[in-house]
């Protein structure tokens, strides 16, 4: 895959699912365009690292992929987190 392609292909489906009510979760070069334009873009920061742009581009950063899923479950949480 050529560099950059990644990136479009997940932007791409992004827009196809209706990028407003999609959650859009990535940690890595390719995932910033996709955590932008997500209505809600959270960026998980692993063992492996991270990109600094995804980090930048996130509306919330989780240390583990477990909070991150664990908080899309729990409405109050994310009423108190993000005053919605």
């Amino acid at each position: 895959m050529k560099e950059g392609e990644a990136s479009k292909e997940k932007l791409n489906l992004l827009r196809h699912l209706g990028a407003a009510r999609t959650v859009a979760v990535g940690n890595g070069v390719d995932d910033p365009l996709m955590i932008d334009e997500a209505g809600l873009g959270i960026c998980v920061i692993g063992r492996e690292g991270t990109a600094r742009e995804a980090i930048q581009k996130a509306d919330m950063v989780f240390t583990n992929i477990v909070d991150a899923l664990d908080f899309l479950l729990k409405p109050l949480r994310q009423k108190a987190t993000m005053g919605k």
